[in-house]
């Protein structure tokens, strides 16, 4: 089986103009190259991200500033929750975290500073005026931890999320930036094309965001090159010990990656990935690869790919890659505020789940879904409720206000699904499909919130009674 894996190309050199004119220019994709090299005996990932992109906002612009998420791993922030180390830190507590070698636009060094918590870095420059374009580039160096969480070497591979600088969102009130989050996903981004080039040892194989576009071998290392239009979240996973099977949906090429054998999973993937292709749009991605890996929670998505943990048991990775998979419908392809709306998109995909095992026949597991899921949200509550004597079950608050990560589960997952399938009670299930496929067709490679969807389900007062926590489950 050919290796695909995303790529690097060493001898490339980025030369990136900062533009600024009197004159307003037409507004151009946003655009990221990324060039990296991964030394598996330090456990350094090094390399340049370059932007290019659009200030899409109303106002002059003296800085750009850039999401730190490898920064979450240097003990100054939490990247797990309590409950989770053990599972997390296999030989004990590994330190991360990202080093800012420079910045610069074409040849000209930028200042630049990290915010106190050192999650964001603020490059400094002259006015970027409305609709004007931006090109910079920013070299780095980033530790992984020893750790089965989205960035870090675990047991049998190497996990390659939140490891390099991403442009903070725009938004009509600044750059939006992010501070990482024990649980839950703590992203909010606008989409990017990408292309990606990554030098690895010639061993590995690797699962990636993005399609492949050549390979380079020269001797013990390798470079292989990817590309995509229009994702948020470029990651990738390394290993010497992944076999690789593939299966074809439509345009899109689908691949597993996992230490042990596959028994049937990929079967699985296609036959949802199939559904939510047919029933909410096409997917507008190449290739999609789910890859088993050291992982502290049940899956994690990316575009064009996700994180399956390889300690589930085969039914519990099965469960978890239909959840990840409707992901790339909800959360990647048509995004949200994942920092403050996280209900929308994890309710989204587990209530898509839900609709694929009842047109798959699976009543009964379906069933079970919904009630394992209001028991796991009234258990919550019910307890909560004796030692403080009030719940809350507002469904749109940061995730910072959440208590911990029963809470947070209890609402963005439970709650949220609930929402949904009550509201099919009502409408039916053909009516919420018809919505859902609205809602993906009207807000592809855009992000939602609450307006958006009352606009595709209509029933904005059935759903703000849910989200404002009115309603008793």
């Amino acid at each position: 089986m050919r290796k695909f894996i995303s790529a690097a190309l060493c001898a490339v050199t980025f030369c990136l103009i900062l533009t600024v004119c009197s004159c307003k220019k037409t507004p151009t994709e946003n655009i990221c190259r990324l060039d990296l090299h991964y030394d598996s005996e330090s456990g350094v990932l090094s390399g340049k991200a370059a932007y290019k992109f659009v200030n899409s906002s109303n106002e002059v612009l003296n800085e750009i500033k850039f999401n730190l998420a490898a920064n979450a791993y240097n003990g100054k922030n939490e990247a797990v929750s309590a409950s989770r180390k053990d599972s997390a830190y296999y030989l004990g507590e590994s330190l991360g975290g990202i080093k800012i070698l420079s910045c610069k636009t074409g040849e000209k060094p930028l200042q630049f500073s990290l915010s106190e918590n050192e999650l964001t870095l603020c490059a400094a420059f002259g006015e970027l005026f409305p609709d004007e374009e931006a090109e910079i580039e920013i070299e780095f160096e980033t530790t992984l931890p020893k750790a089965n969480l989205r960035l870090g070497i675990t047991e049998n591979a190497v996990n390659l999320a939140d490891s390099y600088p991403t442009l903070c969102k725009l938004s009509e009130n600044g750059f939006v930036e992010t501070n990482y989050s024990p649980f839950g996903d703590p992203y909010f981004s606008d989409v990017f094309d990408f292309s990606a080039n990554v030098d690895v040892p010639s061993e590995f194989t690797a699962a990636c965001s993005g399609s492949p576009e050549k390979t380079v071998i020269d001797g013990d290392r390798t470079t292989y090159s990817f590309s995509m239009k229009n994702g948020r979240y470029f990651a990738f996973v390394l290993s010497d010990k992944f076999n690789v099977s593939a299966v074809k949906s439509g345009n899109t090429d689908i691949y597993y990656y996992s230490v042990a054998p596959e028994n049937g999973k990929l079967a699985e993937v296609k036959k949802c990935f199939d559904y939510f292709s047919s029933e909410f749009g096409e997917y507008p991605y190449k290739t999609f690869s789910v890859a088993e890996t050291g992982l502290f929670c049940g899956g994690m998505e990316f575009s064009g790919l996700c994180f399956i943990a390889d300690a589930l048991e085969d039914e519990e990775k099965i469960n978890a890659a239909r959840h990840e998979t409707a992901h790339e419908w909800w959360g990647t392809t048509v995004g949200n505020n994942q920092l403050a709306d996280a209900y929308v998109d994890e309710g989204l995909a587990e209530y898509s789940a839900y609709l694929y095992l009842l047109f798959e026949g699976k009543n009964d597991e379906a069933e079970e879904m919904i009630n394992n899921a209001k028991a796991a949200y009234k258990s919550f509550f019910d307890i909560k409720s004796i030692f403080s004597g009030s719940a809350n079950t507002v469904m749109n608050r940061p995730l910072n206000e959440f208590l911990n990560e029963e809470e947070y589960v209890a609402i963005a997952y439970r709650k949220s699904l609930v929402m949904f399938s009550e509201l099919e009670k009502t409408v039916g299930a053909k009516k919420n499909v018809s919505s859902l496929k609205k809602l993906y067709r009207d807000n592809k490679f855009k992000n939602i919130g609450f307006n958006e969807l009352t606009k595709a389900f209509g029933r904005e007062e059935y759903f703000r009674s849910f989200v404002s926590g009115k309603v008793i489950v």
